[in-house]
């Protein structure tokens, strides 16, 4: 009796391991592991394999015009604002691309997104042309009023301001808009900002001359790839702004478009006067409104 009892107590004591180790296997938690993730979890023992998810930097575009010391919203279509000369102008569509937006350090570091964006260059009959960007773009339009996301980063710090390309820069000015994923800001538009043989457009405006409804066609500027209106700009941040791992980055950018037609007369200016003008006077017309780190 007491050699069975302890059969029966051993194979017990055998049977209770079995349940401790298969419970500690099963309650054993998988789960993002890098510090610098927005999900990172401090319950989980195990990594996952691809769960991480990154902070993003977002842009939030605040469209305006100056009108002597008030600072309006702009709208399209709608409304009238006066131009240099004094004209009341309306707007049909504004456009322009930003692109390789960068957060600056107060250590000297450039912040970038960690994503690349495989494209295509246009060749006539070939599809074999293919190259690699940091997949930083923003197509910047009073009519759309989204915030933009241009991808996800690692590195956080201590952020004093940003740099950034009005317009698109080599080699991407010269993809085949086909090459990029629908609804990206490089795929093709309604309204062309894409010209065979020089490739994206860096801006693209319509404006009425007039306020007047009989006022129906506009003048068309077209900001040519790589032209005057290209440019990379620094903006300082209103104030140096932390930004730790597992948060996203927002950057506020106001657009004056008052500035852009400061000198401008758009009823009597040449079209090159006007694109040239424009140009000079697109670097004054930005300022980093607040840049804010976020968790959600």
């Amino acid at each position: 009796m007491r050699k069975n009892s302890a059969r029966m107590d051993r194979w017990g004591l055998i049977g209770l391991f079995l349940f401790l180790g298969a419970w500690g296997c099963a309650v054993r938690e998988e789960g993002c592991l890098d510090v610098q993730a927005i999900n990172f979890s401090v319950e989980a023992e195990k990594a996952c394999s691809s769960c991480c998810q990154y902070p993003q930097l977002r842009l939030d575009l605040l469209h305006k015009y100056t009108v002597g010391d008030t600072l309006l919203n702009l709208t399209l279509n709608a409304s009238a604002y006066p131009d240099g000369a004094g004209n009341m102008i309306r707007f049909k569509d504004i456009r322009f691309y930003i692109s390789e937006l960068h957060l600056l350090t107060e250590g000297g570091a450039e912040i970038g997104v960690g994503e690349e964006l495989l494209l295509r260059k246009w060749v006539s009959g070939s599809d074999s042309l293919k190259f690699e960007v940091e997949n930083n773009f923003a197509l910047a339009t009073p009519a759309s009023l989204s915030r933009k996301v241009l991808g996800t980063f690692i590195q956080g710090g201590k952020i004093k301001g940003v740099r950034l390309t009005l317009g698109i820069g080599a080699p991407a000015r010269d993809a085949d808009p086909a090459s990029a994923p629908t609804g990206h800001p490089l795929s093709p538009q309604a309204d062309p900002l894409w010209v065979l043989g020089t490739g994206y457009l860096d801006a693209k405006l319509s404006v009425f001359p007039g306020n007047g409804s009989a006022d129906t066609i506009p003048r068309v500027l077209e900001f040519a790839s790589g032209g005057a209106f290209f440019q990379t700009i620094e903006l300082p941040a209103p104030q140096v702004v932390s930004v730790a791992p597992g948060y996203h980055a927002s950057v506020g950018l106001r657009i004056d478009y008052g500035a852009w037609f400061k000198q401008a007369d758009v009823r009597n200016d040449s079209t090159e006067d006007l694109l040239r003008k424009i140009a000079d006077n697109v670097k004054n017309s930005l300022a980093v409104t607040q840049i804010t780190a976020q968790e959600n």
